[in-house]
């Protein structure tokens, strides 16, 4: 697997500055505008993140209906126990980031994800993990950043420097963190399809 190079500034349109990052508080998220509408779709995922500090039952990116076990693109979760793994699809857990109680607050870690037809094959950081997921997804959910959407919200507290997203073999969605400076807002700019994305939901987004 190739990671993904973050080092190079992306070139962003007149009427927007570059950030280094975005940063939740635990209230802020993005909507995507991505949802599965087939079983046997693909999709590859990378992120660059840290999650900034505890928030109990979180996710940083993620889809989710009500049965807890059906989940889409996979499902970065932060849980009671403080442990985090991944889920995807109707699998419970594919692997483990932390088995025991997570204490990398503020790391700057790199994610990525790709998934077809049963198979996916993964990094965080250093660990790696490759196999079979169960293909049972929440289809027309929207994949949320910075939360899930489920529900119960599952906010967390986190910092995203880059996101992209691969869909079906397109590249769909590309962020960078931007400030539109005529109203200085912050938010993601997806180089992809040339659209700003902002806070969905309450309070904003801090920056630097």
């Amino acid at each position: 697997m190739s990671k993904r190079e973050h080092n190079i500034p992306p070139l962003l349109p007149s009427g927007y500055r570059q950030l280094e990052y975005l940063e939740s508080t635990g209230t802020q998220y993005i909507d995507t505008g991505i949802s599965f509408s087939n079983n046997d779709d693909s999709m590859i995922i990378d992120l660059k993140f840290s999650y900034t500090e505890y928030q109990r039952v979180a996710s940083i990116l993620g889809a989710q209906h009500n049965n807890p076990n059906l989940c889409i693109t996979p499902f970065i979760w932060l849980n009671g126990n403080r442990q985090v793994y991944v889920l995807c699809g109707g699998s419970d857990r594919l692997y483990y980031i932390s088995s025991t109680s997570y204490t990398s607050w503020g790391t700057v870690n790199d994610f990525h994800f790709s998934m077809d037809n049963g198979t996916y094959d993964s990094y965080f950081n250093t660990i790696t993990s490759s196999g079979s997921y169960v293909k049972n997804f929440p289809l027309g959910y929207n994949i949320y950043l910075f939360r899930s959407n489920h529900p119960d919200g599952q906010y967390c507290k986190a910092k995203v420097w880059s996101f992209s997203l691969t869909y079906n073999s397109t590249l769909v969605r590309n962020f960078t963190p931007a400030l539109r400076v005529a109203d200085s807002k912050p938010g993601l700019y997806d180089l992809a399809n040339n659209q700003f994305y902002t806070n969905a939901g309450s309070g904003e987004f801090l920056y630097a």
